[in-house]
Formats: C-alpha cells, sequence, structure tokens
C-alpha cells in the first residue's frame, strides 16, 4: 500500500509491470478536479485534500445564520399573533386594530394569514440558499407592511404605536434580507 498522500491511484489504468494492478500516479500528473483518481492510504473517506468526507457524499452540518434566528425569532412572535387571532380576538384587537371592531371571523381571518407568513419564516429560516422561498418570505415582509401601513394611513383602524411596532420587525426584515439577497446562495460542485 502507498503511504505518501501525494500518490494517486487511477482506477482505469493498469500498470504491466506489476500484473495489471492499479497504477499510481504522482499528484502533479493529475489536475485536483478530476474526479477518476482516489487517495491511497489508510483512511479510504479521505477527499484529495486530505480533509475527511461525512458518510453521505460529503455533506456538511449546516449552521444557522444570524438572518435563519432572526426569522425563526419573527416565526415564534408571529405564532403568538396565530393564538390571538383563533382563540383571543379581544387581544388581537387591543395590540393590532386598536381603532376599530372586528368580528371572530376577522380574527380567524387574520389567524390563518398569519400561520402562513409563520411557516414562510421557518421554512427560510433553515433553507436560506433557496432562491423561490427567500422571494416569498421576503415579499411576505413587504405586504405585511404594505397591509398594515394603508391600514393606518388610509383606513384608520391602527394606533401609530401598533404601525411602530410592525415597522420595526418588518423593516428589519426588509433591510436585512434585501442585504443577504445573494450572500446565502449554494456553490455548484463542477464535476467531470
Amino acid at each position: 500500500m502507498v503511504k505518501d498522500p501525494a500518490r494517486r491511484v487511477m482506477a482505469d489504468e493498469t500498470d504491466e509491470k506489476k500484473g495489471g494492478g492499479p497504477r499510481a500516479v504522482r499528484s502533479d500528473e493529475v489536475s485536483a478536479h478530476d474526479s477518476v483518481f482516489k487517495v491511497v492510504g489508510k483512511h479510504q473517506g479521505e477527499d484529495i485534500s486530505g480533509d475527511r468526507k461525512i458518510r453521505g457524499e460529503g455533506k456538511k452540518k449546516k449552521k444557522m445564520k444570524p438572518l435563519g434566528w432572526w426569522l425563526m425569532l419573527l416565526g415564534s412572535l408571529r405564532l403568538a399573533s396565530v393564538w390571538f387571532g383563533f382563540f383571543d380576538i379581544w387581544a388581537l384587537r387591543l395590540a393590532v386594530f386598536s381603532n376599530t371592531t372586528m368580528t371572530e371571523v376577522h380574527g380567524r381571518t387574520f389567524g390563518v394569514w398569519t400561520l402562513l407568513t409563520c411557516t414562510l419564516c421557518f421554512l427560510c429560516a433553515f433553507n436560506l440558499d433557496n432562491k423561490p422561498l427567500y422571494l416569498a418570505t421576503f415579499l411576505s415582509f413587504i405586504y405585511a407592511f404594505g397591509h398594515f401601513l394603508t391600514e393606518y394611513l388610509i383606513y384608520q383602524t391602527m394606533a401609530i404605536g401598533n404601525l411602530t411596532t410592525v415597522g420595526i420587525f418588518a423593516g428589519t426584515s426588509i433591510v436585512w434580507m434585501l442585504l443577504q439577497w445573494n450572500s446565502h446562495q449554494r456553490v455548484p460542485i463542477k464535476q467531470s
């Protein structure tokens, strides 16, 4: 067995001098991205750079990014609004739509809509590299802020304090997601 990590074995070529077995090739004879070469040594699970691969095609465990944590926080806060929409309509009225009356149907409709946006937050937090999901989550913040802004400016069903609270969370999310727009994309692995 070859112990030098700089030596590679080509699976397709045979060395006639050694009875047809695989031929050892120096690393300077091949390019680093050539997929027909394997490292020869004690650890067959190592890639060309000598790093150990984790089982399952070299996948590494994802680390949650700060934007993902923020979206998890907002998803949790939205869950509280879902609860209020379904089970405590008067708390929702006081916290959001303080200048109008609300029926239970309004509360449930608000709860379902908020549940959908909550789901988007949780899914996007774990899949920031999924561009369509990222866009849908981003647009949910735009739509929510636009909705509450029209409720305040046009219909006058909200107090300025309630709009400020919504604006802080939605505004921060919109700006942060815009700043991070292309920074969570997967780097494609070229295979030959």
